[in-house]
């Protein structure tokens, strides 16, 4: 085998590990957007009548997030300071979008 042929099995190697974590990619995506759809039906249909709990419950869940997070693992001060920021943004989205259902009174999207 010369280095071209070598390098040709190389690039074809990789583009099929890169298809198959693509795949798995959107496999994880997919459930997980499921999942977050139904939180917010879940907790739209709760909080129905009482938006103002909601928006309670939410800034004191943002609070406890920046406030007493603990790592899951070993993880350096800055991995610790940037997933709980990653996570505070998915609260604060989750939070806005049933804000948003809850206000226009209805549960689909």
């Amino acid at each position: 085998m010369n280095e071209q042929e070598i390098t040709l099995l190389i690039a074809r190697l990789l583009r099929a590990q890169d298809d198959e974590n693509n795949e798995r990619f959107m496999e994880i995506k997919s459930a997980l957007s499921a999942q977050r759809f139904l939180l917010e039906q879940a907790y739209a249909n709760a909080f129905l009548g009482n938006p103002d709990a909601f928006a309670d419950f939410m800034a004191g869940a943002l609070e406890k997030t920046r406030s007493k997070s603990t790592a899951a693992g070993p993880m350096s001060k800055d991995a610790r300071i940037e997933a709980t920021a990653r996570i505070a943004t998915h609260l604060a989205r989750f939070g806005e979008s049933v804000s948003l259902r809850l206000r226009e009174g209805r549960q689909e999207p």
